[in-house]
Order: structure tokens, then sequence, then C-alpha cells
């Protein structure tokens, strides 16, 4: 039985939709939760205690404070090594941190939507012989040190779904299913859901009968051969695609660029030539701001929402892990109401076992499999039971 009033650190990047944390206002077992948010996320930290001050129950459940980590780990990250004492290089009032306050509680949990620091912090915790749990989702097909022992020593760790116990066995030749369960870090808030359910927001289809494509991305570039990130924030073609087939296109985007080796904007580029071409059906937005639920309402005018542009299938270390993964603006688009839409060979686990995304081979087929098919986008999971998953491993 999960003993209540359980007190957990939360040490980790909070990442895109902060507000996902108000749930633990709907999870019993959590007295408090404590989060040691890094510096770079100053801004989604101070997002969540904005929004949390209109529930009462928040303000009494949550707590946090600044943990540098991951200014520490840029200064230390060209040498550190597992085998390495952490403890000799790491400043005392950052050692004091984690054996006065993080190791006090009844639980710390790590994990990131990302792959970068957390997996040296959990390295130190085993050093320290401070227990974990581990969240787990985004990797790449090459092993790496820390984030093996940051698996080996978790007590237990938690998972998106059953295809990341094929991805670690092929990585590291060893088998975790002993400790593994499933739950997806990127589960959306059940309290934010619940709001944006009361809102009365208008389909914009439903003023001009026309169907109505929202791409969400960070950053889009033009030059579809650069190195670095191998092609995938490329829509240039599966934009132009859409808007033969007759859709109206939506690119929120804060940043266009030539690449992410070149980050520099050229107005005549290939997403301003189609917005010429296409001046009433290609519209390019600003980025919608997520860190408030709020900022759903801008998305919900939407009907479908695209997953990825399918630009960097013949990339084998990023498909390796890209057809395992379930996409952040998944999520998104069901908190939104707007049904997810992708490519077919890219997100196998999800085209394999997801019934709620319309996978395509060309733009042309996806307004009859809109038609003939029905589509629910109501989240199966919330972010509570994440937090009911992390709990259960007390």
């Amino acid at each position: 039985m999960v003993k209540i009033g359980l007190k957990i650190s939360r040490v980790g990047i909070i990442g895109t939709a902060p507000h996902r944390f108000l749930d633990i206002t709907l999870v019993s077992e959590v007295e408090n939760l404590r989060y040691f948010h890094f510096s770079s996320d100053n801004e989604a930290f101070q997002a969540l205690l904005d929004v949390g001050l209109a529930w009462d129950d928040f303000t009494r459940k949550f707590s946090g404070r600044r943990f540098s980590w991951d200014t520490f780990y840029r200064n230390y990250a060209s040498y550190l090594r597992p085998e390495k004492k952490l403890i000799d290089i790491l400043p005392t009032e950052m050692l004091r941190v984690v054996t006065h306050e993080i190791s006090k509680s009844d639980m710390v949990w790590v994990g990131d939507n990302d792959f970068d620091s957390s997996f040296v912090f959990a390295t130190l915790l085993g050093i320290l012989g401070i227990p974990y749990v581990l969240t787990f989702k985004e990797t790449r097909i090459y092993p790496n040190e820390f984030e093996f022992f940051a698996l080996e020593n978790a007590e237990r760790i938690i998972v998106p779904h059953d295809g990341y116990l094929e991805l670690l066995r092929k990585k590291y030749n060893k088998d975790f299913s002993e400790k593994i369960e499933y739950a997806d870090v990127d589960w959306r808030s059940k309290v934010v859901y619940d709001f944006l359910e009361k809102q009365k927001v208008r389909k914009l289809s439903e003023m001009d009968n026309k169907i109505h494509v929202c791409i969400l991305s960070g950053r889009v570039i033009w030059d579809k051969n650069e190195t670095r990130s191998r092609g995938r924030y490329y829509y240039v073609d599966i934009i132009e695609e859409l808007l033969k087939a007759g859709f109206t296109v939506h690119l929120h985007t804060k940043a266009l660029i030539k690449s992410v080796n070149e980050p520099i904007f050229e107005k005549d580029n290939p997403y301003f030539k189609l917005k010429q071409r296409y001046q009433n059906s290609f519209f390019i937005e600003q980025p919608i701001n997520l860190l408030k639920p709020e900022g759903y309402l801008e998305l919900m005018k939407y009907d479908l929402g695209l997953l990825t542009s399918g630009a960097a299938t013949e990339d084998p270390e990023f498909m390796e892990f890209e057809q395992y993964n379930i996409p952040n603006r998944y999520y998104e688009y069901l908190m939104a109401g707007v049904i997810p839409i992708a490519p077919e060979g890219t997100l196998k686990y999800m085209e394999k076992n997801y019934n709620n995304v319309i996978f395509f081979k060309h733009c042309k087929e996806i307004r009859d499999k809109l038609r003939n098919t029905c589509i629910s986008t109501v989240p199966e999971k919330f972010f509570c039971d994440l937090i009911k998953v992390v709990v259960s491993s007390y």
C-alpha cells in the first residue's frame, strides 16, 4: 500500500507545459512536491507558480527552489566520466543541497524529457547511495555511460511504453524489465483539460468550411540537407503537399532559419515563397505560448495537427529512436481537441498501436480518412496518472 503524505523531491527540467504539475492536487498520496529546477527553467518555473496561484491545494502541496545543476554540468561536461568521483569536483553548497535537502524527502524523482544532465545527477545519487525513481523518455541509439548508470542504479524506471524494453535491450544488452513501469512524463494536466473543456472556442473551419492544419515547431529550417538536425525541422515539402491537397496550413514557430548549423534568417526563403503562392491558405504565425493554459485556446481553433515532417526518414540514428517516440505535440493537440496527423513510416510504434492519429502516405488521403474514421481526441491518461505510478514505486 502506498504511504499517504509523501514528500517528494523532483530534480530535472520542467519542460513544456509546466502546468501539468497542477495535477499533484489530484493525488492524495502526495503531501508536498518540492521541485529543484534547473537554472535554464526559470521562466517555466515562474509560469507554473503564476498558474498555481489560482489553486489553493496547489500552493499548499507544491514548493521549489533553483538548483544550478545544469550550470555545473555545462562547465564540466567535457571531461566528466562516471568512474570519476563527482563528489570531488562538486561545489560544497551543491553537495549540501543534495545531502541535506533533496535526500531528506520520502522519495527522489529524477528525469527529464530530454537527454542531458539529469543522468549525470542520477549517477551522483548512485555514488551517494541515495535511492531514486527515474522517468525516462528521450534517448539515442548509441550507448551513453551516464545514461546506463542512471538506469542501472534507479530503484524504478518509468518509460512511456513497452517498446522501450527492446530499445534498451538492444542498446545495452541488458533486460531492465524487472524495474520498469509504464507512464509518459509528457502526459498533460487533467486540471487544465477540465478547464479547457468548459471554454467555448469556435473552429476556423466552422466559419470558412476549410480544413485547418496546425504545425507547432520551435524552429523550422529550409536547408533539407543540413547535417545537424538531418532534416527533421524541414517542413517545406509537406507544407506544399498539404496546400496542394486543399488544406489551410498555419505554421507556428519561434525561428525560421536556414539550418541549425547556420541559424540565419533570409526573407527570400522557401517558406515565404510558399506564402506568396498560397496567400489565402498558408499562414506563418507567431508561436503559441503554452506555458499557461490559456495558450490552448488558440490551438483549439484548428482541426488537424501535424506531428512530424517525415523528412528525416533516411537518417538511421534519428529513426531508431523516432520509431518509438511519442512527440510532445501529440499531447498538445489532444488537449486542444485537435486530431493528430503524421506521414507513415516515421512514428512506427504509434502507427501500430494508436488509433487516434491519422497516418497517411500522401496528403490527399487525409480528407477521406477523416471522413471515414471516428477519432476521439480525449486523452486516455493525464499527468496525475504518471504521478500515481511514481508514488506507487515507493
